[in-house]
């Protein structure tokens, strides 16, 4: 139970950052926000952003949990969830450098969603070295 409270911590943590790297947008990227791509207004917000990108940690954390305890493919799944994370980590960058008004948004912004997927792909990761099969038992042991 230790490292996942440990694991949950850092995703805490590594939320509230990218949370506030995201909010810190241009002044051009607010404009836009504001004008044109309301639905996008969550992210002028650190702490919206934040408690965000927290809880879509947390249901991949629920999810590879579920899936560790009940599948004897557990890592073939959470591999599908790692290359998941790589696409969009991709997709993210090649977003941000190929179209024009995503570039002006500023590099912290950038930087704060690259960072959610970097702890997308971390949980990943740390899920994939954990025992096949997890038991409800031995989930104080994590």
């Amino acid at each position: 139970m230790r490292h996942f409270k440990i694991l949950i911590s850092l995703q805490l943590l590594l939320s509230l950052i990218s949370g506030i790297l995201v909010s810190e947008m241009s002044l051009i990227g607010r404009v836009g926000i504001d004008l044109f791509h309301k639905n996008y207004r969550l992210l002028q917000y650190w702490w919206k952003t934040a408690i965000l990108f927290f809880v879509l940690l947390l249901l991949l954390d629920l999810i590879q949990f579920i899936i560790k305890r009940k599948s004897t493919r557990a890592n073939l799944y959470i591999a599908v969830l790692l290359i998941t994370g790589l696409l969009g980590l991709f997709a993210v960058f090649q977003d941000f450098t190929t179209n024009f008004s995503h570039k002006l948004l500023k590099e912290r912004t950038h930087v704060g969603f690259y960072l959610f997927w970097l702890t997308w792909i971390g949980t990943n990761i740390y899920f994939l070295t954990l025992p096949q099969k997890i038991k409800v038992a031995d989930a104080a042991d994590v």
